[in-house]
């Protein structure tokens, strides 16, 4: 019939074959019949904007009237003016697996046109309602899974429960910005929500909680104003009882509010605390002010390092017994004359939860300097009259290598010099995280190659990407983790030497961030790398287009929520 044939014409409009994960598409996509197949499809031509309101509306009509089933409750939407609210309103119509209504709150934002701070609602869809309406289709026992929790967050809930003689499921949030635009020029401020308890298939579950352009955000305020509402959430989480007021202590809305009314002090079943926070050192130091890397003391928030310090690996640094605890973060701020972060008054929340990431601080933090140092090394070592040309010959062998191991994740499609050489800035390897990680083999294949053993910085390059590629290979759960620690600490420690002998090899500080997630950590990188937060990240950017209209927190938030809304139903675990 005409409308099998129609899935494939459909999807020749090309973002529609990629923009999905099985997930976002239902757990039986592959199962499903065509015409279910069309329906999802055609679904999220509307969710990502690649079709209008119109023009999605005249399309279920005529995949019903082609005799497609599932267009139904589609077919009678009118492509006039209201289109777009209709066919959002008939999308998300799902019974017991639809999605909390959005929550709206006037936040502190910038507003580039009056160069001013004003308050714009921001729609946000809230943990405890999550969780509330998770629970509709949901056991407690399945949500309240500790499978997939890390060593110390397992000790950090079990410390919560002990204390308080109550069990509570842990709740994780992920920040970040994400390039929304085709040249990275504007970007997209997140903010998610996981539950680090499940494991398998369930791990890679995220929900958006908050999303905003980052030309809104007003330094300090914005984020303020955005964890007041969050710690509201939180307390009614924590208590089990759903919040009989606004987050303000207001009145419900008439209206956008009516549900939340109706269950005003209803109990939620079980109850939840924030147990971890993952995201980048910048993140954290521009919005929790947990230290900055430039500053000349209270560089870290897990020890007391200075600035020289950072560079300190011997077992021997003073910031190895100088660590800091809670109430010791909460003092060095009040020194500073700063206050705490609003989320810092989250129930039970504890400075330990802040989790170090792997991906920034080893993929494109310790490997992209190093592998960008060892190719700045050996670049003159190939044939060529020019840099260019060399750098070439050099790709030429990623090619090879390529060829040899079609199993990695990240390919460089090119190579060009300023890629790892760049004027007056420090040699590194750019590219995505998948892309560094991929080149950890073969940095350790082309050293052994071009240099030599029998001269001292040669042999100390080759010994450095053997380590590096042993502190990869320590990820694998198949190997031996305890050797990760050491190795870590072997390959920093070479990388400051080739600093002072070389002056080229420059050390940064994520140096010490890494030896502090591998020796002060009882978890796996594994366990808290988030790149399946950067993956979600991504994938509501993608959402973020709008087809017209006033660029605000409001359009741009509900567009994205809305979007995911369509994308994905409410996950039975």
């Amino acid at each position: 019939m005409y409308y099998r044939f129609a899935i494939v014409w459909y999807l020749l409009l090309g973002t529609a074959r990629s923009m999905f994960h099985k997930r976002s598409m239902g757990a039986n996509y592959d199962e499903a019949p065509p015409d279910k197949k069309l329906r999802l499809n055609l679904a999220s031509l509307y969710g990502t904007n690649d079709v209008s309101g119109q023009r999605a509306a005249v399309l279920f009509r005529d995949a019903h009237n082609a005799g497609a089933d599932h267009f139904r409750d589609l077919r009678d939407i009118l492509p006039d003016g209201n289109a777009s609210r209709n066919v959002s309103t008939r999308l998300l119509r799902r019974g017991k697996q639809k999605w909390p209504s959005l929550y709206y709150a006037p936040i502190r934002v910038f507003d580039r046109k009056k160069q001013a701070i004003v308050r714009s609602l921001v729609p946000f869809l809230l943990p405890h309602e999550i969780i509330y309406q998770m629970l509709l289709t949901n056991t407690v026992a399945d949500i309240t899974s500790q499978t997939g929790l890390s060593v110390d967050t397992r000790s950090f809930m079990q410390r919560c429960s002990a204390h308080f003689s109550s069990s509570f499921v842990g709740l994780g949030l992920w920040a970040d910005g994400v390039p929304c635009n085709w040249d990275r020029s504007q970007s997209l401020e997140v903010i998610t929500m996981y539950l680090p308890g499940l494991s398998g298939q369930n791990a890679a579950i995220r929900f958006p909680v908050v999303v905003l352009q980052k030309r809104f955000v007003a330094k300090e305020v914005t984020y303020e104003d955005i964890f007041k509402v969050l710690v509201w959430s939180f307390e009614s989480l924590a208590v089990g009882i759903m919040p009989s007021s606004r987050h303000d202590n207001r009145s419900w809305r008439k209206g956008v509010d009516a549900r939340r009314s109706k269950l005003a002090g209803k109990p939620i079943l079980l109850k939840g605390i924030l147990a971890e926070i993952r995201g980048d050192w910048a993140m954290y130091s521009s919005i929790f002010r947990l230290g900055n890397w430039k500053a000349n003391a209270n560089c870290c928030w897990k020890c007391n390092v200075n600035n020289k310090g950072m560079k300190d690996f011997s077992l021997q640094a003073s910031w190895r017994t100088n660590r800091v605890s809670h109430m010791d973060f909460l003092t060095r701020l009040h020194q500073k004359g700063l206050s705490a972060s609003c989320l810092f008054d989250a129930p039970l929340f504890d400075i330990s939860i802040f989790k170090i990431d792997w991906l920034h601080c080893m993929d494109l933090g310790c490997a992209a300097d190093w592998i960008g140092n060892v190719f700045n090394y050996i670049l003159d070592k190939f044939p060529g009259s020019s840099a260019s040309a060399k750098c070439s010959a050099l790709f030429l062998k990623i090619l090879a290598y390529y060829a040899r191991h079609p199993e990695l994740p990240g390919k460089y499609e090119n190579l060009v010099v300023t890629m790892f050489r760049q004027k007056k800035k420090n040699f590194k390897l750019r590219g995505k995280a998948s892309e560094v990680r991929g080149l950890v083999g073969f940095a350790q294949e082309i050293v052994s190659e071009m240099l030599s053993c029998n001269d001292p910085i040669e042999a100390a390059i080759i010994e450095g990407c053997r380590l590096l590629q042993e502190c990869y290979s320590c990820l694998n759960h198949s190997t031996q983790y305890e050797h990760l620690p050491s190795a870590g600490r072997k390959f920093m420690l070479l990388f400051k030497s080739l600093e002072d002998t070389t002056g080229l090899f420059r050390v940064k500080p994520k140096g010490h961030l890494l030896l502090e997630l591998l020796e002060f950590s009882r978890d796996r990188p594994s366990d808290t790398w988030t790149y399946r937060d950067e993956e979600f990240g991504g994938t509501l950017a993608g959402y973020s287009r709008l087809r017209g209209g006033h660029i605000t927190t409001l359009s741009v938030g509900r567009k994205v929520l809305k979007a995911f809304f369509i994308h994905n139903r409410m996950p039975r675990l």
